[in-house]
């Protein structure tokens, strides 16, 4: 396949709602694939496709796409090199992304102080504050929260779809995959774990007696962290950085994503929009085998 060879990747329920941005010859022949039924699905009920473009059309396509994403709609410009997916490398963010709720916010809950820590998480996820200092105001409101309810939590946090279908796919053609999460090991780390995924880096929860301290150890899992994560990962694993894959929903992906090849929103904030190569709206992980197939 040319290397400039590019995938086009559209949720078929609003593809229609890509009409006024993408050129007429490729919306033609996105329209033309939803009526005639072809469907390069991995899965009979895979709510995506997707189309070849050459780079002509990758091109048209790239100036869009924020406006794209502005309009919340999904979608996928990816890049079909010679090196294909089997050398590829995935660090995905856990809450939000990989996970429906936010483990810190889980925990509040289990404090009785789920709206303040809440409200701290969507200002730091939306760029509005500082990550680190926010992650220091809600520690601090979570002391002497006790160890004994970390099960009770865990119990609480699922999975995204297709997250499952998406690791089972790329443990098979050899992708390795890493959760980076400005979150805890206690949840990061068997997460990973079920999920076959190669490891995880979070910030691991620190108790005394029995009791949450108010701190945790190991590196904060910042932005800047985050992609200090990437680098060294992709570097030890000799893997180049157009064959990097990030995948995220707020500020705190912002550096990993711009330390990617492929940067990939899942439901992102709008700070994500000038990184993003793809945009999942729908929510559904599915979408990256389409990109990296």
């Amino acid at each position: 396949m040319p290397a400039d060879t590019h995938i086009l990747v559209a949720c078929r329920t609003d593809a229609a709602r890509l009409e006024p941005f993408i050129p007429v010859s490729v919306f033609a022949r996105l329209r033309d694939k939803i009526t005639s039924g072809i469907h390069e699905s991995i899965l009979s009920d895979d709510p995506f496709l997707s189309l070849t473009l050459d780079s002509r059309e990758a091109a048209a396509v790239a100036g869009v796409k924020h406006a794209v994403f502005e309009a919340n709609v999904t979608l996928g410009l990816g890049r079909i090199s010679s090196s294909r997916a089997r050398e590829k490398i995935c660090f995905f963010d856990m809450d939000a992304t990989v996970v429906a709720q936010e483990s810190i916010v889980e925990l509040a809950r289990a404090a009785g102080k789920e709206e303040e820590v809440e409200a701290i998480t969507r200002q730091a996820m939306a760029g509005a504050t500082d990550f680190r200092a926010a992650l220091e105001r809600r520690l601090e409101i979570l002391k002497g929260l006790p160890q004994s309810c970390l099960p009770d939590v865990a119990r609480r946090i699922t999975k995204n779809p297709g997250i499952e279908t998406f690791a089972k796919w790329a443990g098979s053609r050899g992708i390795q995959s890493f959760i980076v999460s400005g979150g805890f090991t206690e949840f990061a780390v068997p997460l990973a774990r079920e999920l076959g995924f190669s490891g995880a880096f979070a910030h691991e929860l620190i108790f005394e007696n029995g009791l949450f301290t108010g701190r945790v150890s190991g590196e904060i899992v910042d932005s800047a962290g985050k992609a200090r994560i990437v680098q060294r990962e992709s570097a030890r694993l000799g893997v180049s950085v157009s064959d990097v894959v990030a995948i995220g929903d707020g500020a705190n992906d912002l550096a990993m994503m711009q330390n990617a090849g492929l940067a990939v929103g899942y439901m992102p904030k709008k700070i994500l929009f000038p990184a993003l190569h793809a945009a999942n709206f729908h929510g559904d992980h599915r979408f990256l085998i389409h990109l990296l197939q």
